[in-house]
């Protein structure tokens, strides 16, 4: 169990380092750091089977708080929330499908914003954009 997870983890850091407009949104160190801490809890896991539990909860909690790509057969976001999309549209030649992103929204199950502005585009996967710095 722990093994698909580690594996997981680690081949979604390297698809994350492929593309650097993403690696500031989920940085690969994070993936690391909880692929090592998985790691780890099968370790403990062996020796201990109730502390490794509570271990496991912990490293899942963190888990689930980086940022991931959602596909819009799963859901959309919330009507007016900007979101970085994952799109394909049609090169001018119609004949070649190109992937892109841009920010989007959507208004009533349709996307709207830059993933629309004049192209032939189908949105495939959004993800929430990250809270912007504060000021100190």
């Amino acid at each position: 169990m722990y093994d698909e997870l580690v594996k997981s983890l680690r081949e979604t850091r390297e698809r994350v380092r492929q593309h650097p407009e993403i690696a500031m949104y989920v940085p690969p160190y994070q993936l690391s750091a909880a692929a090592d801490a998985i790691e780890e809890l099968s370790l403990v896991a062996e020796s201990n089977e109730r502390g490794a539990a509570r271990w496991a909860e912990t490293v899942a909690m963190a888990v689930e708080q980086i940022p991931r790509l959602v596909p819009v057969t799963e859901r959309l976001p919330k009507d007016f929330e900007s979101v970085l999309c994952w799109y394909e549209y049609y090169h001018y030649s119609k004949e070649k499908i190109l992937p892109e992103y841009e920010i989007g929204y959507v208004i009533n199950g349709r996307w709207c914003g830059e993933v629309t502005n004049g192209k032939d585009c189908k949105v495939l996967a959004w993800m929430q954009l990250p809270e912007p710095p504060k000021e100190e």
